[in-house]
């Protein structure tokens, strides 16, 4: 009976094994896929630095998961320190620089950023 027990308990140490070696080969397909769909949908040479767009997507990010959102007359506020938010001042910058825009919105529970960034 204790062999039986043994048994058991390493078949079911294998099979939760399995289901993690499963589970990580499902996420690096999904990441490859998204990586060959980026491939196939970005330009050969981006119209701007990618530390710019690095900077844009940190920053518009960061203010998604914050869940902090503080607006004083039509412009949004830093959550983390008193006046204007730094990140979204980078943002507007990088995205104006060139020519591009961006343009922030607020309203029922949701955050919309609208960012086009220009070479």
């Amino acid at each position: 009976m204790a062999r039986e027990l043994d048994v058991n308990t390493r078949l079911k140490q294998e099979n939760q094994f399995l289901h993690m070696q499963t589970a990580q080969y499902e996420t690096l397909r999904a990441a490859i896929d998204e990586t060959r769909r980026a491939r196939h949908d970005l330009p050969a040479q981006l119209p701007v630095s990618e530390m710019e767009v690095c900077v844009v997507l940190q920053n518009l990010l960061e203010n998604a998961y914050n869940g902090q959102l503080v607006e004083r007359d039509g412009v949004f506020q830093s959550s983390k320190r008193p006046g204007l938010g730094v990140g979204l001042q980078s943002v507007a910058r990088i995205s104006g620089k060139n020519g591009g825009y961006c343009r922030f919105l607020y309203g029922s529970g949701v955050f919309t950023a609208n960012v086009m960034l220009r070479g």
